[in-house]
């Protein structure tokens, strides 16, 4: 299922990047930290799959470095060691505030907050983006259906709604955060950056 996921996306960044077309960013891009929460105080864990797809599809824009969030991230670690954020709210994102004050701390740029379910024959995806500081918020959602199959394409048809409506969703924020030219992955220039790591 993982590689399955994993191959449509690939797919997907592919087509991007060779429909659109941008200069390719300098150095020091901002860094955006994905999150799993729930959002507008609704209730319910993220679909893996739906966070992962998120995560691999902010990997491909141009104009941002992008990592997702995990407890066991060497900055995050040493900040709960340094007192500097609490073990259990890094362990309980409850909220965008909750992912905003953590990146806050950990010097990221933006966070985005992933909730979504796969569930029956629909997909459904929320979103919401802010900047860690200074004003900016920002809200997207898409769905989609899964074919009702069974058998072999069953999984994949599943994985193909759950690309199909993030996809959607993530287009929807990054443009209206930072603009169209930010879909674009800088290798579609052959310009590929190295990941910036935060300073914690």
């Amino acid at each position: 299922m993982k590689r399955l996921l994993l191959a449509m996306l690939s797919v997907l960044l592919f087509v991007s990047t060779a429909t659109f077309a941008a200069d390719a960013p300098s150095v020091n891009l901002p860094i955006v930290m994905v999150f799993a929460c729930p959002l507008d105080g609704k209730a319910g864990a993220t679909d893996p799959d739906i966070l992962e797809a998120a995560t691999g599809l902010m990997r491909g824009m141009s104009r941002v470095d992008s990592l997702g969030f995990s407890p066991k991230l060497p900055d995050v670690a040493r900040a709960v060691l340094e007192g500097r954020i609490s073990r259990d709210k890094v362990e309980n994102v409850a909220s965008p505030q909750d992912a905003a004050e953590i990146a806050g701390v950990l010097k990221v740029d933006y966070i985005l907050c992933v909730q979504g379910s796969a569930s029956g024959n629909s997909v459904s995806v929320s979103l919401e983006m802010r900047r860690c500081a200074g004003d900016g918020r920002w809200v997207a959602s898409s769905g989609s259906s899964i074919p009702e199959v069974v058998g072999a394409n069953a999984a994949a048809n599943r994985i193909n709604a759950i690309v199909t409506a993030t996809s959607t969703a993530v287009s929807q924020i990054i443009i209206q955060a930072l603009g169209q030219d930010a879909l674009v992955s800088p290798l579609a220039k052959g310009n590929e950056q190295p990941a910036r790591v935060p300073s914690a």
